[in-house]
């Protein structure tokens, strides 16, 4: 998300006009969407994470079953590390 993208979401919601688009508020603001940003990246690392450490049964499932489901697994774990990932960069 860039300055760009924040000062559209900001004035679509009637935060920001013309009037107080640059100086205190504005980096206010900026920092007010890394917070929300950052917080949705955890919020989305602990998902994956929980999906990635599930346990499934796999008593009475089919081969193609099991493979799905550990193939879920490892998707789930590979979000999580991309997530944590971005979450660094954008620290």
């Amino acid at each position: 998300m860039n300055r760009d993208d924040i000062i559209r979401m900001a004035g679509e919601c009637q935060l920001v006009t013309t009037a107080n688009r640059d100086g205190i508020y504005m980096e206010a603001l900026e920092r007010f969407a890394e917070l929300v940003a950052a917080a949705e990246r955890e919020a989305c690392m602990k998902l994956c994470k929980e999906l990635s450490e599930r346990k499934v049964l796999m008593d009475g499932l089919t081969k193609g079953e099991k493979m799905r489901c550990r193939s879920a697994e490892a998707g789930a774990r590979r979000c999580f590390v991309l997530i944590r990932a971005r979450n660094k960069q954008g620290e």
